[in-house]
């Protein structure tokens, strides 16, 4: 009868302290828009190593920037598939520059779109201590 006290007191114990850390990891992997001043002007940042997104028929319609606590980087987007003919987007056919003047390409994603198509999606950049300053799809 003790032990069934004890047990039972135990996982209270559990549940009392282990709620507040569960609770606090959840708030963190929460997700904040970001402002991108940068969204609509020239960046003059050095890209010697010539990286560029792949030749595509994408037009990049519109694009919010979300990150989290953790330095997680997403981007709501907003593609057009400017062809006639069915497309599929890659995700080396994206880009973010970053604040240190790097280029990062989203994580893995493949997304059909009919001809002329239009569909907004979420892309993760994954981490990165700097912020996401524009998005490109094209030379």
């Amino acid at each position: 009868m003790i032990r069934n006290y004890l047990a039972a007191f135990t996982g209270l114990c559990l549940t009392i302290f282990a709620a507040p850390s569960i609770a606090a990891d959840r708030t963190d992997k929460t997700l904040t828009f970001e402002p991108t001043p940068f969204k609509n002007s020239e960046l003059y940042c050095e890209n010697d190593n010539d990286i560029f997104p792949a030749k595509n028929e994408f037009e990049l319609i519109n694009y919010s920037i979300m990150s989290s606590e953790e330095g997680e980087r997403f981007g709501f987007i907003t593609l057009r598939n400017t062809s006639s003919g069915q497309r599929i987007f890659t995700q080396d056919q994206l880009l973010a520059i970053l604040g240190d003047c790097s280029r990062k390409p989203p994580q893995p994603i493949e997304k059909k779109f009919a001809g002329n198509e239009t569909i907004s999606l979420q892309v993760n950049f994954g981490l990165s201590r700097f912020p996401i300053l524009k998005l490109i799809t094209e030379r």
